[in-house]
C-alpha cells in the first residue's frame, strides 16, 4: 500500500482532525506510521510565525562533542541567555535562516545522536560535520546557511 493509499488522522488537539493520506504528513522516525501527528497544512498554519526563525547549532565550550540544535529568531541572544550566570560559553557553529519551523523533523532525524538524560530534548552527540549534514538536508536550496565556528 502506498503512502497515498494509507490513511492517518491529523491530531485533533492542534490540528484539523481530518483523515488524510500519509503523504499529507511530514516524515518522522518517532511518529505514528513514521509521520508527525499534524498534517503539513496544519503545521504550516501553526508554524507560519516560525518560518522567520533560524535553526542554530551551538555547543557548550566546556563539553566537546555535544551540540544543542534549536530554533530562535535571535540565536546569538539565545546563546547569551544560555550561558548567563554559568562558567561556560555557548559557541554558535551554524545558523540556518528560515529553518526553525523544521526543528521537530530535524530532531527526529537526529534521534540516533540524541543524548539521553537531562538534556535529551535538544542536545546531540557526534561529529559536528555529520550533524550539520543532517540539518542541511532539510534546507531549501535558496536558504541561507552561516558557518560561524570552525568545523
Amino acid at each position: 500500500m502506498s503512502d497515498a493509499e494509507t490513511l492517518k488522522r491529523c491530531s485533533a488537539v492542534k490540528g484539523c482532525g481530518q483523515l488524510l493520506p500519509l503523504d499529507a504528513f511530514y516524515k518522522c522516525v518517532n511518529g505514528k506510521l513514521g509521520r508527525q501527528a499534524n498534517c503539513i497544512q496544519c503545521l504550516r498554519s501553526a508554524n507560519s510565525i516560525l518560518e522567520d526563525t533560524c535553526l542554530y547549532v551551538m555547543s557548550n565550550s566546556r563539553i566537546p562533542g555535544e551540540y544543542k540544535i534549536g530554533r530562535s529568531s535571535h540565536p546569538y541572544e539565545r546563546a547569551t541567555d544560555l550561558q548567563q550566570s554559568h562558567n561556560f560559553n555557548m559557541v554558535v557553529h551554524a545558523i540556518f535562516d528560515g529553518l526553525g519551523y523544521r526543528e521537530y523533523d530535524i530532531h527526529c532525524a537526529l534521534d540516533a545522536f540524541r543524548i539521553q538524560g537531562y538534556r535529551s530534548r535538544e542536545w546531540f552527540a557526534g561529529s559536528l560535520v555529520d550533524l550539520l549534514q543532517v540539518v542541511a538536508s532539510f534546507a531549501k536550496p535558496c536558504q541561507t546557511f552561516t558557518s560561524v565556528g570552525s568545523l
